[in-house]
């Protein structure tokens, strides 16, 4: 059985996909999730949620990052996501070209995704 808040989510797509509409940084906090900031060797990472951190991770793991943000705007449910990342490895790469490295890292979770928000810089 599905609970109140994933019917709740559902519903939000529906309506965002049958009305065309971005709700852009519209973001309703979840009571249980905490706000981690993680730092490691001079890299600031901020992300809530564990598939927030995930994410981050996943991308700080192939990538040298020296800033990393992940949030949640779908509401919590984990179908659409904001990515910040400010990376060496970009140094001399278009913006097109930024993108595809962060596409290729994610390719397995853009699979599940609504919605993917990329803004990326070198560092």
């Amino acid at each position: 059985m599905a609970t109140v808040s994933s019917r709740i989510c559902a519903m939000f797509h529906r309506l965002a996909s049958a009305q065309r509409i971005s709700f852009g940084s519209t973001r309703r906090p979840c009571e249980n999730l905490g706000k981690y900031v993680l730092r490691s060797q001079s890299t600031h990472v901020v992300a809530q949620s564990k598939e927030e951190r995930r994410i981050a991770e996943k991308i700080q793991s192939k990538l040298n990052v020296s800033k990393i943000e992940v949030e949640d705007i779908s509401g919590g449910c984990g179908s659409m996501f904001r990515i910040f990342v400010a990376a060496a490895d970009f140094e001399g790469k278009r913006t097109i070209q930024q993108h595809r490295i962060i596409n290729d890292i994610l390719q397995d979770e853009v699979k599940d995704m609504h919605g993917l928000t990329l803004h990326t810089t070198s560092s």
